[in-house]
């Protein structure tokens, strides 16, 4: 039952918000359910809001380069990829990319670059004219060299033979494959 499910979480939220300060972290885990509830719910712009209050959460408590903070504003460039604003998703991928390079979290820094190249590649399977974005995106991941990127490397290998069939090459998901058997792994 999610609108009640979301009624109960507002109620919740109007209740909790003013420990924001002291509790960012499950003030903001609330915030995010109803995101989340509304999202199912077809509210999009108020999942979108609610999305944005949850950074605001994170935020009153918590260091701007904390990864918490910059994760959840990757969240936001979700809410806006999923309404279509491409350019919105994509620019606030880009910053949290560097964001997450010069506070040296590669994990923030790997996910940012991973959501960009996903969502135009995505878009690439429909509309031709996203491809070259989406090959820019996946190079600027293959062209990493910090060994926490590794994994991030590795979905960018499958993103690119996806891109690749789409135009018809059905033996590069096969070379992709190939190569990722030789890679070694920790896990």
């Amino acid at each position: 039952d999610y609108k009640a499910a979301r009624s109960t979480l507002l109620k919740s939220r109007h209740r909790n918000a003013r420990y924001a300060k002291v509790l960012p972290v499950r003030v903001a885990d609330l915030l995010r359910a109803n995101s989340r509830l509304a999202s199912l719910n077809g509210l999009s712009d108020t999942a979108r809001i609610n999305t944005i209050d949850t950074l605001d959460a994170l935020k009153s408590g918590l260091a701007k380069e904390d990864a918490r903070v910059l994760m959840q504003r990757l969240e936001i460039g979700d809410a806006f990829a999923k309404q279509g604003r491409l350019r919105a998703a994509s620019d606030i991928y880009d910053r949290v990319a560097k964001q997450g390079s010069a506070a040296k979290l590669p994990t923030v820094e790997g996910y940012a670059l991973l959501r960009s190249a996903v969502l135009y590649g995505a878009v690439a399977s429909v509309n031709s004219i996203y491809k070259e974005a989406a090959h820019h995106a996946i190079s600027r991941i293959l062209e990493t060299d910090d060994p926490a990127l590794a994994p991030f490397r590795e979905a960018a290998v499958v993103l690119k033979a996806q891109l690749a069939a789409y135009d018809g090459d059905t033996r590069a998901i096969d070379a992709a494959l190939a190569e990722l058997r030789t890679r070694p792994r920790t896990r």
